[in-house]
């Protein structure tokens, strides 16, 4: 009978050492290394859904753009107006950031583009008159925009940077065609949906 109770005490034993051995231990070490292993992981993985790109707030008005290009050529001193011309054409969502006029606007309309056109004017109507190296550095943004690999579908933000861009007085020179074939042959491989409403923008 002893030896019954012996053999039943250390089965009870050992099925209690197993059981705990299975239980995740609880201290803080573990959370720690739980955390530091989320947080190692790739983007992907960590956000599967990724949301729209956030667009920065531009501040500048047309006035204060026309101030800064008046002091500009009175004084020679680009740099202002250079940074200005180098920061909105770097990519579409600088583009947006410029011209949209409200950076959180959705603007899903044929009706409105939501884009400030007296300042997209303003801007292009300067941009001829701009020392070399800033126009190259416009042209330049603007091969950069165009050479990024896209995934998936357009956003209107997208087509208002295609609807700003296919406006620059640049194209009139030999010299940019390539770039504007390669604007244009984007715009081209665009849904009939996308073409929809840069035809009705631009007709505005």
């Amino acid at each position: 009978a002893t030896t019954q109770m012996q053999k039943s005490q250390k089965n009870s034993t050992r099925h209690n050492v197993i059981k705990r051995r299975e239980l995740p231990p609880i201290c803080s070490d573990v959370r720690q290394k739980q955390r530091l292993s989320i947080d190692t992981l790739p983007p992907e993985v960590k956000a599967p859904f990724p949301s729209d790109p956030v667009i920065p707030l531009r501040t500048k008005t047309t006035k204060e753009f026309q101030e800064d290009m008046e002091r500009a050529v009175q004084s020679g001193d680009w740099r202002e107006v250079r940074e200005f011309y180098l920061t909105t054409f770097d990519s579409f969502i600088e583009i947006n950031a410029a011209f949209k006029r409200e950076a959180n606007g959705s603007f899903n309309t044929i009706d409105d583009s939501g884009v400030n056109a007296k300042f997209v004017n303003a801007v292009y109507d300067a941009l001829l008159g701009t020392p070399q190296d800033i126009q190259k550095s416009v042209l330049k943004g603007i091969i950069n925009s165009l050479l990024r690999e896209w995934k998936g579908p357009r956003t209107k933000d997208d087509l208002r940077a295609y609807f700003i861009l296919v406006q620059n007085p640049q194209y009139s020179s030999t010299s940019t065609y390539v770039i504007y074939a390669h604007l244009l042959r984007q715009i081209a491989a665009l849904s009939e949906a996308d073409h929809h409403f840069l035809v009705h923008w631009l007709k505005k």
